[in-house]
């Protein structure tokens, strides 16, 4: 410090006024004439940088949208799931926010087990839907009576368990199963 500031007080009053003025750091350094850094954070100690010092930041609103999810309880993993940013990033954005409870390791390991199986199960459905879509293609449209007589295929070719079936040819919407002796084995 230079001998032009007989007490930190007025030193301080200063720096406040100039950065009130909107001045940057390095120019109230450069005009009070601080060449030591500590002396210059503790008199500028409690005041905002002005608004033109302030950069633009691309993660505002991820860094929001993770306090956000924070506050209820979200571990930094679940948050990363949903944002799609760093850990690291999110223990900055939400050090000071409190921390969630942590969940009973059974809990914890029903979780995990979820998720891994969630995108599993998924692509099971969709492999699922597209090889109906395929034998609908295939097969075709059938008929009430063609779509009876391959339901009734594998009752009657399960022995012990044979169901006599009557077709009738003139009203196949009456054929129905008739209850018959069962036949044991």
């Amino acid at each position: 410090m230079t001998n032009t500031y007989p007490d930190f007080e007025s030193l301080r009053d200063e720096a406040v006024t100039l950065r009130r003025a909107g001045l940057s750091r390095r120019r109230i350094r450069d005009r009070l004439k601080i060449h030591n850094n500590d002396l210059l954070n503790r008199a500028l100690q409690g005041e905002p940088p002005p608004e033109w010092t302030k950069r633009p930041n691309a993660k505002d609103d991820l860094r929001a949208k993770a306090r956000e999810l924070r506050l209820p309880g979200m571990t930094y993993d679940q948050i990363q799931l949903e944002l799609g940013v760093s850990t690291s990033s999110i223990s900055l954005w939400v050090r000071d926010l409190p921390k969630p409870d942590r969940r009973a390791p059974g809990e914890q390991a029903r979780i995990a087990s979820q998720k891994r199986w969630e995108h599993e199960l998924t692509v099971r459905d969709a492999e699922r839907q597209k090889t109906k879509a395929a034998a609908r293609d295939e097969v075709g449209k059938l008929s009430d009576r063609e779509l009876l007589l391959i339901g009734a295929g594998p009752l009657l070719g399960r022995p012990g368990r044979r169901r006599h079936l009557r077709l009738r040819q003139d009203h196949p919407e009456e054929a129905q199963p008739e209850d018959g002796p069962e036949e044991h084995r």
